[in-house]
């Protein structure tokens, strides 16, 4: 059994009997619960507001990536290859054959042994510190030469990746040979660009190997067994920023008129165009 005693009993209801120290700590309960309200809606504006400056920063962010974007595209350079064709003839007596650009140079005989590619620059922009450097299956087109050549006719001596020698006291050193620099290219102009005398020489080497191969066994001058070589390409806008581009250059043979004297080719002449396959290109 307990015995609960109550002494001073107030009558006067709940708030009635509080004392000044019960209403200082109800107060100050409440001042906590004010305080914790204030802090709650404060914490959910700063949420709002930094979900809000976020959602700006992105926006501003996607702004100015697509004003660069446009920037970019407004000075891209796009660098063109054309196709063109050369004539290539011979007459007994000589060596191997003549490139000729066109039938004027052949008639005024403008004689130049180079071939080219037509560039175009079709872009919005300048291409600047233009770099090419050039690359062909050498070691497998003078292992053919030297293997259907008589007495050193065409090719005299061979290091690989050093030094091509050519009869009449022609060498080519390659290391310098299969690459060039051009400081750049403008919008909307062409240039005409020299393909290294090597795979000229022995391009025209090749056909005319095949040429009397194909008087003597009656074999077929066919546009695959002609040599290649694959230009690759890398350059920047004026903005700096770098694109690189491949491409493969393959000669076509479409019209040719050969004869014969004593058995032996005496004379030919064809047309053959230098078709460009473009092979990689875009911003590296």
């Amino acid at each position: 059994m307990f015995e609960i005693t109550i002494k001073n009993a107030c009558t006067n209801g709940f708030w009635g009997c509080l004392s000044p120290t019960d209403w200082i700590q109800i107060a100050s309960i409440f001042l906590s619960f004010i305080s914790v309200v204030i802090a709650l809606f404060a914490g959910l504006a700063s949420s709002k507001s930094a979900n809000a400056s976020k959602i700006a920063a992105q926006n501003a962010e996607k702004q100015l990536e697509e004003t660069y974007n446009q920037r970019k595209d407004f000075v891209r350079p796009d660098l063109f290859i054309n196709c063109d064709e050369y004539l290539l003839t011979y007459k007994s007596g000589k060596l191997i054959g003549q490139f000729y650009k066109n039938i004027e140079d052949l008639n005024a005989n403008i004689v130049d042994s180079n071939l080219y590619l037509n560039f175009s620059n079709i872009g919005e922009g300048h291409a600047k510190n233009i770099k090419m450097k050039w690359s062909m299956n050498l070691s497998e087109y003078v292992a053919f030469i030297i293997k259907y050549q008589e007495n050193k006719e065409y090719i005299v001596g061979y290091q690989e990746f050093k030094q091509l020698d050519f009869n009449e006291s022609s060498s080519i050193y390659l290391d310098k040979e299969l690459e060039s620099s051009y400081p750049i290219f403008k919008r909307n102009e062409k240039y005409y660009i020299k393909v290294p005398y090597l795979y000229s020489r022995i391009l025209n080497i090749y056909i005319h190997i095949l040429m009397k191969m194909q008087n003597e066994k009656n074999k077929l001058l066919r546009e695959q067994q002609l040599p290649t070589i694959k230009l690759s390409i890398s350059y920047f806008d004026v903005l700096k920023n770098p694109f690189y581009s491949e491409y493969m250059i393959s000669p076509i043979i479409h019209q040719l008129d050969s004869s014969t004297s004593d058995g032996e080719i005496s004379e030919y002449n064809m047309k053959s165009i230098l078709e460009v396959n473009e092979l990689v290109k875009g911003q590296s």
